[in-house]
């Protein structure tokens, strides 16, 4: 189904795709993974949220697939027998910022292409992700291939997703070919930066990267500062809701994808970029990626992104 006979009240189909994982840290461990993230976020907000990606045959699997059920999600997940499900190692420091040690070869490394997988790319309105899903070719064969299978008008989001030691230019490079979206982080666009000669001014970088990989939209998150992004029409910027933060595990996610659809809904960017930060400023203030968002903020944020109209 194109853009144009897709019923117009009919919520949007939001993938994410890649890895699936159980972060640990000394206050236990949480189910995420940035596409999983993103998913979760996007189903508050209406749509219709599916996570693809693949755990082991084993009880941490299951328990993660009943997670991203609880969650709301809905899922298209392989559990592959022999490979083990996937785990992170979470540290904060004092002001709530993570660093991972990622397991090698998890089950997430090798999602493999399906009917099931097939049949949902060819109706996904948005889908996200990263480089880190990419490290193991399997997995890189799926997502390049569920990329080409859906269709033209469906939003491709690359979150750059840099994790060393799983950074690959030349996995960055074909993501970029294939993504109409490119949102990093400030640490992730000084490597773009490194990799590609870019100025130092965000505008003149973003142009250059929308100009030689075809993008649509660049859009850098800035932390405490704000967020801002380059498209067609120049920059547009927005400063950060005021938060205390907690934890920033999967505030991006949640910004990328309350952006992701304002895009998809042709909401002003300024207003999309402010309802953005408004949503990552209270997960920060919350313990893990996915949390519940108050109905007061969900209300609110549907309404700047024309949800319900």
């Amino acid at each position: 189904m194109d853009a144009a006979s897709r019923p117009t009240d009919a919520p949007p189909v939001v993938v994410g795709l890649g890895e699936l994982l159980w972060d640990v840290s000394p206050a236990g461990r949480r189910w995420g993974g940035a596409p999983a993230n993103f998913a979760c976020h996007a189903g508050q907000l209406g749509a219709e949220a599916w996570v693809v990606s693949a755990v082991g045959d084993d009880r941490d699997g299951e328990a993660l697939i009943g997670e991203a059920h609880s969650h709301g999600l809905r899922t298209c997940i392989a559990a592959l027998h022999g490979r083990p499900t996937g785990r992170v190692e979470v540290a904060l420091d004092p002001g709530g910022l993570p660093t991972y040690r990622i397991e090698d070869d998890c089950a997430w490394d090798h999602i493999p292409w399906t009917e099931a997988a097939a049949a949902l790319a060819a109706r996904t309105d948005v889908v996200c992700f990263g480089s880190l899903a990419q490290r193991h070719p399997v997995s890189r064969a799926s997502i390049q291939r569920f990329l080409e299978c859906a269709p033209p008008h469906a939003l491709r989001v690359f979150d750059a997703n840099l994790r060393a030691p799983y950074v690959d230019r030349a996995v960055v490079e074909g993501s970029l070919e294939r993504a109409d979206v490119l949102k990093a982080n400030e640490d992730e666009w000084a490597q773009l930066g490194r990799w590609f000669d870019l100025s130092g001014d965000f505008e003149e970088g973003a142009r250059w990267l929308r100009e030689q990989f075809g993008l649509r939209w660049v859009l850098r998150t800035l932390g405490e500062r704000g967020a801002e992004a380059v498209d067609a029409r120049g920059r547009h910027a927005a400063p950060a809701a005021p938060a205390t933060p907690l934890d920033t595990v999967g505030a991006g996610d949640a910004f990328g994808a309350v952006f992701s659809l304002g895009l998809l809904r042709d909401v002003e960017p300024g207003l999309a970029l402010a309802a953005s930060a408004e949503v990552a400023a209270y997960v920060c203030t919350q313990p893990g990626g996915t949390p519940r968002l108050p109905d007061r903020l969900r209300s609110d944020v549907r309404r700047s992104l024309r949800v319900d109209s």
